[in-house]
């Protein structure tokens, strides 16, 4: 329930879009944290895992994650203390890290992941199928604007 009042209908839009970021935020950070992760850690797993590149540099998740690349340093350095990732130097440009999952990362993302898209499918469920299709589209072409504006 929204306290704004309604005749602000473009900026409650909006207002209600970055809260239900943030509390999809939330549930992912409390679902995580029971495998002590945080919600940035689980983040760069995630798209290491459902890749369909053998590793990633860190600009690609930067990029990725829409986080600046000192932040994405932080993130790995804190998985490669936890063994969740290793790094190596990108032969094609020297300056640049690869990073990919190790066993360990691999085991635990495997944990996780069943929990979180299990969480997901709770949540959608609400939706019929053309609710579903519609939120994607409209989501998509939020997504797009963005695109078109960098």
């Amino acid at each position: 329930m929204s306290i704004i009042k309604s005749e602000y209908v473009q900026e409650s839009i909006i207002g209600r879009m970055i809260r239900t970021t943030r509390i999809l935020d939330k549930m992912i950070s409390e679902e995580v944290s029971h495998f002590k992760l945080t919600k940035p850690q689980f983040d760069v797993l995630v798209i290491l895992h459902l890749t369909d590149q053998e590793s990633v540099t860190t600009t690609e998740l930067a990029e990725e994650l829409l986080v600046s690349k000192a932040n994405i340093t932080g993130i790995v350095k804190r998985l490669e203390a936890a063994n969740l990732v290793k790094k190596a130097i990108d032969e094609n440009d020297t300056r640049s890290k690869k990073i990919t999952l190790t066993e360990e990362g691999l085991e635990l993302i495997n944990k996780v992941l069943p929990r979180y898209f299990s969480m997901g499918h709770e949540l959608v469920s609400r939706f019929s199928q053309d609710e579903k299709s519609k939120l994607l589209c409209q989501l998509g072409m939020i997504e797009e604007f963005y695109q078109s504006k960098r």
